[in-house]
């Protein structure tokens, strides 16, 4: 019985650790994309711009007012905030 326990235990380890692993950490841009000093504020300053296939490492997410962000760290460029939407890829690296 008891060695039945340690395995569903181990088994459900495993898979919450997987599942921790494959969050999506990197926005690959499709297009040119504003990134933001700030993500609260009705005027936003842009501080950089995206290229098509810049990729940034996404640091975390906020929601303000109606509009959802990425905080994100871009080699070479700097950090900032970017809108959540379709203009870059999101995906595990």
């Amino acid at each position: 019985m008891a060695k039945n326990n340690i395995f569903y235990v181990l088994l459900i380890v495993l898979i919450i650790m997987w599942g921790c692993k494959n969050k999506p950490n990197v926005i690959k841009a499709k297009q040119k994309i504003n990134v933001y000093k700030d993500y609260s504020g009705d005027q936003k300053d842009v501080i950089f711009v995206l290229n098509p296939g810049d990729e940034c490492k996404i640091l975390g997410e906020k929601i303000a007012k109606v509009y959802a962000y990425y905080e994100v760290s871009c080699p070479g460029k700097g950090r900032g905030w970017v809108e959540l939407g379709n203009d870059y890829e999101v995906f595990s690296k």
